[in-house]
């Protein structure tokens, strides 16, 4: 879905151009104009589905100012809106492991621990 920013007299307006394919609530929260997020693709596996998120630079720099844009930015590019996956996202940028690996992988098997036994966990409770 594209977005982009139009400036309507004082204010700065951003604009959401949905498609048929578009799935509502619609949410769109750029960091500063950037996405922190480039692409969520949705993988089936025995156990259930991957959401095999893929950071953009600025997403796999992101700190703890970023962390609502980041979550808000995979759901709107396909992950459900959960609990267990916003801790099981939040946690690959506090990790400084799981900050590089090309893809931060979300599983819709693991339950809603809470924030602190995610981490403890190695972001897979």
């Amino acid at each position: 879905m594209a977005t982009h920013y139009e400036v309507r007299a004082t204010d700065l307006v951003q604009v959401i151009e949905p498609t048929r394919q578009t799935t509502y609530p619609v949410v769109a929260d750029p960091w500063l104009g950037q996405w922190l997020v480039s692409s969520v693709k949705a993988v089936k596996v025995s156990q259930g589905t991957v959401y095999q998120v893929t950071p953009t630079l600025l997403g796999r720099t992101s700190n703890s100012l970023m962390y609502s844009t980041l979550y808000s930015d995979a759901v709107s590019r396909g992950m459900p809106n959960q609990q267990k996956y916003h801790d099981q996202l939040i946690c690959h940028p506090l990790s400084e492991v799981a900050r590089v690996k090309s893809t931060w992988n979300i599983d819709s098997w693991r339950p809603n621990v809470g924030m602190a036994r995610t981490i403890l966990a190695g972001c897979n409770p």
